[in-house]
Formats: C-alpha cells, structure tokens, sequence
C-alpha cells in the first residue's frame, strides 16, 4: 500500500547505463483482470543515472503511462480513474533503454524508499503559529490599554446640617 506516499526516493548508479526505467503497475477497479498483467494500470518514470551515486526523489504524480500502454489497450486516459496506489501489484527496475542487446550492466541501488512531503504541514503549521502568537500580541496589548487608566482623587468634607440627625458629604473633586 503506497497510497500514504508521495514520492519515491532512489539512491543509484549505473556502470554503464544511463536510464534505467521504474516502473509501477496497480489495481484498476472495474478494469483490471489478475490474469492480464497488462491489464494493470502502467505508471513509469525513467532515470538519468550515471556511474557516481546519485540521488532521486520522484513524486508518484510525476509517474507517467507510455503510449503503447493506451493503444494496446484501446483506451485513452480519461477512460480511467486516477490511480489506485494501494493497491500495487510491484514496482520493478528494467534495462536501460540506451544500452544494445547484449551489453551487461551493473546498477547497485543503495536506497529505496518512500516518504511523505511534510511541506504543507510545516506550512500550515507556521501560519497557524504566527496567527497564535498575533492574536496573543493583540490580547496583552488590549490588556495593558485596558489596565491604563487616569488616576482621580476625591477630597470629601463634612458637613453637618441643620437637623442634627442627617450628616451630609459633599465630594470635591481635586
């Protein structure tokens, strides 16, 4: 199940080889006959090697279907769902395309792995970050306005009045 991936990463060379096809069949519902290898979707990507190690990292969306895979099976691309990439039936390296019948070739393939691009994670992360720590910022700024006030004093004095029982304040202000 490569549905949770997306991209492959590759570390390899080749001693005389220069593009070596990767290429991907999966499931397609509907359409797919498990006796029929070639009735399984055809996803291929070729890479430029050479004979120092080289790293590639290819994203299963830049993964492409030949040609001959459509018209052998007289149907165009818009005949078929994207896909299914959880259900692969395997991924396999062929010859180089470049090299004559005949010529050996060795390719040491030092890594092969599949990963996640974590980018727009760490990019909706940061907008949410900055967005919390604005928001905090205005909070403890209308807070400290809000605690900024103007200092009054009053002065009271005491009257007495006429009638003895009633004592009445008169507030002056200063």
């Amino acid at each position: 199940d490569l549905s949770g991936f997306d991209y492959v990463r590759v570390k390899m060379k080749a001693s005389k080889g220069t593009r070596i096809p990767l290429i991907i069949d999966s499931y397609i519902k509907d359409f797919t006959n498990k006796r029929d290898i070639l009735t399984y979707f055809n996803k291929q990507t070729v890479l430029n090697v050479s004979p120092q190690e080289q790293i590639f990292e290819v994203r299963f969306s830049d993964f492409t279907t030949p040609d001959w895979w459509y018209s052998n099976k007289g149907i165009t691309e818009k005949d078929l769902p994207k896909p299914d990439f959880s259900k692969v039936r395997y991924m396999v390296f062929t010859n180089c395309i470049n090299l004559k019948t005949g010529i050996e070739d060795q390719v040491v393939i030092s890594e092969f792995s599949f990963h996640v691009n974590m980018l727009p994670y760490y990019i909706g992360s940061s907008v949410f970050l900055i967005l919390y720590l604005g928001m905090l910022g205005f909070v403890k700024k209308k807070k400290k306005v809000e605690k900024q006030s103007t200092e009054i004093r009053f002065q009271y004095e005491k009257i007495n009045s006429v009638n003895d029982d009633v004592l009445l304040e008169n507030m002056k202000t200063c």
